[in-house]
């Protein structure tokens, strides 16, 4: 055996075109596919605490859409009931996140604040770095606001101080003791600053501005499917009593890990999908390469076989070549997949920490994904070498010392290069017009056109979490303060605030039941939804949307004034065609009894939500800020000249200091940044699909050329005996040119099919993938036309220059 692998490593350092050849194929598959496993493992992985495997998080969906939910509000008696009906929870309860400040000595900051039940802080049984944990006693109602800090957040905050135990913040207004320094790895639920203890009592209701989720630990006989059913049967009890506000609820129960992988089922899939093509392609490449290899030593296996050597012992031999070979390919496609998941984890960083988001993720090589690298090593090399072996050992040395590499059956072999270079054809046109058009449908994405201007605006969010803001009146009375006070600053011209800007990122889109008064939209005990923004008078004039019928909203619209609305040309379209709209009354949230508002204005349609699905053309309704207050809202500024964005950051914050040093003013970006941020995701996600797609294509170009110039190689006696009757080489080349055409004929009719089935899964998501078809189809199809016909004209030529009797005899 020890002879067998040192005569391998010997013949692969002298053929060193083959190694390379061969390392590369095999990197390249299990780089793509350690990738993935590693990416889709950050998102599927259990918390790191005792028993985690069973912590899962009450989803709420939609009955009718299946859209996920957002809880913004809940009633505590609605929260008790569930948690006392879940009894297939060891655990269970809620959690809630919202940006804040903290305010500490002279400083102040931004911090992500999560609200916390207790039982769900003490379930992960992880100890404070300094201090204590929540007790239940922190979180009634009468007790003293306490606050565990993350580490992070005391090293650069409170630098660091072991003595901060104890000691008094300022968290939203209201001074909370810091009882305890979380450890530097924990994260737990989200990635978040500051914890307090969460207090609901049955007669709350939970404040707006946060979202909750509940979550909870599964009892050992529960399963996430039996959960689920339980919760629901709750649910059917709180929609009899509370129809308005649970009747279009149902209840999913997801693994813990679904926090993170929001939005990222389907592509995780397809991912998962691609990333498994090109690891068969890898397979398929590496087959061809070791057949091809194992063909050129025919002689020298019949002699070790003439000589004694059993079919087994020639198939060890070949197998340590291949072994050899799928090795060190294993070690380079770890080392590659490190530095490609550094680049992944790097990019993600600089996303999150521009959005400011609370999830964080740690992309790497776990241990199972070294177990799985090991694993896919296995598989591809005894798939590519399952043919070399069997062939092995069957063949009569006389036969195969006179034939030499044409010792095999030439139509065997000359029907196996055909279905080769079909399935490598139709498999590389598959992935590489599918990545071809995901990432043309997100490059189409990032050039959207919002409907607005963008040239010297900026935008900035505005929390009105402390408690004296609760009022309608001290909410506006504050934004009104704080643009007097921006309005000092002479970099800034004007200020208007929105419930949510341009772009859907920051600030979530509220949305609306609403019914009309001319006709009914009831549908099955259910009334359709419009988008809802409520803005100042001068948001459409800085942004430069045009009112194009009625009147837009002016300083006499508050609270004395009767409700009025603008809505958009989507809007008119889809209720008043051809008819007048202004005038027209809409009631919004009808099954409440609310007051109807009058429409005064028609507005250009913008996009205020993703510039991808449906979010490109959703309906929208305004209503006046000060007659709808909201305590989260956007601010635009127009500026004189373009300003650097950090500049313009202090200079907005001494502005909002002047007015309540307790609220900041965060995520201050341009407004044309700011309307790509909701697009980042994407731009992650189109950076992948591009990775994919240069795998594809070198891995299409080892492929696909080397069995097609091999083909045409294997016919090189037939060459000679065409050239000796009379062929010329133009006729000769022709043949073999001909035959390439109809490979990238079979290759593109199929593969674009296939392509093309999948896409129109995922055209919810991205409506205008399809729209790339052309340019994504002929840019594939001259590639690898190119490809294909230098493959068959590069060896067709060489062999149409040797004499027919060199060709007939030619190895």
């Amino acid at each position: 055996m020890l002879n067998d692998l040192i005569f391998s490593f010997r013949l692969l350092r002298k053929n060193l075109s083959f190694s390379i050849t061969s390392l590369i194929v095999i990197t390249l598959g299990l780089t793509v596919s350690l990738c993935v496993y590693s990416i889709l493992y950050e998102f599927r992985k259990s918390p790191p605490f005792p028993e985690g495997e069973r912590y899962a998080v009450v989803k709420v969906f939609d009955q009718i859409s299946g859209s996920e939910i957002n809880i913004t509000e809940l009633s505590g008696y609605a929260y008790h009931s569930l948690k006392t009906q879940a009894e297939s929870f060891e655990e269970f309860g809620i959690f809630s996140y919202s940006n804040d400040t903290v305010v500490f000595g002279e400083g102040m900051r931004p911090i992500k604040r999560v609200g916390i039940a207790p039982n769900l802080m003490a379930m992960t049984r992880a100890a404070p770095l300094l201090g204590r944990g929540f007790v239940e006693a922190d979180a009634t109602l009468n007790s003293q606001p306490v606050a565990i800090i993350s580490y992070q957040l005391w090293q650069s905050f409170f630098s660091g101080n072991d003595a901060i135990i104890g000691q008094q913040a300022s968290i939203a207004n209201i001074p909370h003791i810091i009882i305890g320094v979380m450890p530097e790895k924990f994260s737990y639920p989200l990635s978040q600053d500051v914890w307090v203890p969460l207090n609901v009592s049955e007669s709350d209701i939970l404040p707006e501005g946060s979202l909750y989720w509940l979550i909870g630990k599964l009892k050992p006989s529960a399963t996430l499917e039996s959960s689920a059913v339980e919760l629901n049967v709750a649910l059917q009890t709180l929609a009899a009593e509370f129809p308005q506000e649970f009747s279009q609820w149902e209840f999913g129960v997801s693994g813990f890990s679904a926090i993170k992988a929001q939005g990222v089922g389907n592509t995780g899939a397809l991912f998962n999908s691609v990333a498994m093509v090109i690891f068969l392609l890898a397979s398929l490449n590496l087959s061809a390469i070791l057949f091809s290899r194992a063909n050129e030593r025919r002689q020298e296996l019949a002699v070790r076989n003439a000589l004694g050597a059993s079919a087994w012992q020639l198939r060890v031999q070949v197998l340590l070549e291949s072994a050899l070979l799928c090795i060190v390919g294993c070690l380079l496609a770890i080392l590659l997949s490190a530095l490609i998941l550094q680049w992944v984890q790097l990019m993600t960083e600089s996303v999150m920490a521009t959005l400011g988001t609370f999830i964080s993720f740690e992309f790497r090589i776990h241990g199972s994904g070294l177990f799985y690298a090991v694993c896919a090593t296995f598989f591809i090399w005894i798939i590519s070498s399952a043919a070399t072996i069997y062939r092995i050992g069957d063949e009569n040395v006389f036969h195969a010392m006179e034939s030499g590499s044409h010792g095999a059956s030439q139509k065997a072999r000359g029907l196996a290069s055909k279905v080769l270079i079909g399935v490598e054809t139709v498999v590389s046109c598959f992935l590489l017009i599918l990545c071809g058009l995901f990432t043309y449908s997100i490059v189409s994405a990032y050039q959207t056109d919002f409907g607005t201007r963008v040239d010297q605006l900026y935008t900035g969010n505005v929390s009105l979490m402390p408690v004296d803001y609760e009022s309608a009146d001290s909410q506006i009375a504050y934004l009104e303060e704080l643009k007097r006070e921006l309005l000092i600053e002479p970099e800034i011209e004007n200020v208007s605030f929105a419930s949510a800007l341009p772009g859907g990122w920051g600030l979530g889109l509220r949305t609306a039941q609403y019914a009309l008064e001319d006709r009914d939209l009831e549908v099955e005990g259910r009334y359709p939804e419009v988008d809802m923004v409520m803005i100042t008078p001068d948001y459409f004039t800085d942004l430069d949307i045009q009112v194009v019928q009625g009147r837009s909203f002016n300083d006499l619209d508050n609270l004395a004034a009767p409700n009025v609305a603008i809505v958009n040309e989507l809007f008119v379209q889809q209720h008043w065609p051809n008819e007048n709209p202004l005038g027209k009354r809409i009631q919004l949230d009808p099954e409440s009894g609310a007051e109807e508002i009058t429409v005064v204005g028609i507005s250009e349609h913008i996009i205020h939500g993703q510039a991808v699905g449906e979010g490109l053309e959703q309906p929208t309704l305004y209503r006046p800020l000060i007659q709808n207050p909201v305590r989260a809202v956007g601010l635009v500024a127009s500026t004189a000249r373009d300003l650097d964005v950090s500049e313009l950051t202090a200079v907005m914050n001494n502005a909002a200091a002047r007015v309540d040093r307790r609220v900041a003013i965060v995520g201050v970006f341009s407004l044309y940044d700011h309307q790509r941020m909701g697009l980042s995701g994407l731009n992650i996600i189109g950076r992948i699909m591009s990775g994919f797609a240069l795998f594809t294509l070198a891995l299409a170009v080892i492929g696909i050329y080397g069995i097609v110039s091999r083909s045409v190689f294997l016919r090189a006696a037939e060459i000679g005996i065409r050239r000796a009757v009379g062929s010329s080489d133009v006729e000769v080349i022709a043949i073999f040119i001909k035959q390439g055409l109809r490979y990238l004929a079979t290759g593109i009719v199929i593969g674009s099919g296939l392509s093309l089935l999948v896409s129109n899964v995922m055209v919810q998501v991205f409506p205008d993938i399809l729209d790339g078809i052309p340019i994504v189809i002929t840019t594939v199809l001259l590639l690898l036309g190119a490809l294909i016909l230098l493959a068959s004209y590069v060896p067709a030529r060489k062999l149409v220059l040797l004499e027919p009797a060199d060709a007939l005899h030619y190895e």
